[in-house]
């Protein structure tokens, strides 16, 4: 009894050659999704110091104004007084 050897060798080439392909399909999907969860996950970072970076610049500008505010009432408040004389100059007593 003859086994023909040749068919039998061509079918299990095609056999590994498709688990071959299916691998590097899913080795392709899965390379996608790391790609996608990583832009997501930078792009979540931009945004949050884009926050971050709002924030703080509305906490410069009321700092800024509190800032000026004060010194407005300083001198307003008490403009010949030793006090605000020494504030002003940075000198002793006069």
């Amino acid at each position: 009894m003859k086994i023909p050897l040749e068919n039998k060798l061509a079918k299990s080439d095609y056999a590994q050659a498709k688990i071959q392909q299916s691998q590097a399909v899913t080795e392709i999907k899965l390379k996608e999704v790391t790609i996608i969860n990583e832009v997501r996950d930078a792009v979540r970072e931009v945004e949050t110091n884009i926050q971050r970076l709002a924030t703080a610049r509305a906490i410069l500008k009321f700092s800024q104004e509190t800032l000026a505010a004060e010194k407005r009432n300083m001198m307003w408040a008490c403009p010949r007084s030793v006090m605000c004389w020494t504030f002003r100059t940075g000198c002793k007593r006069p």
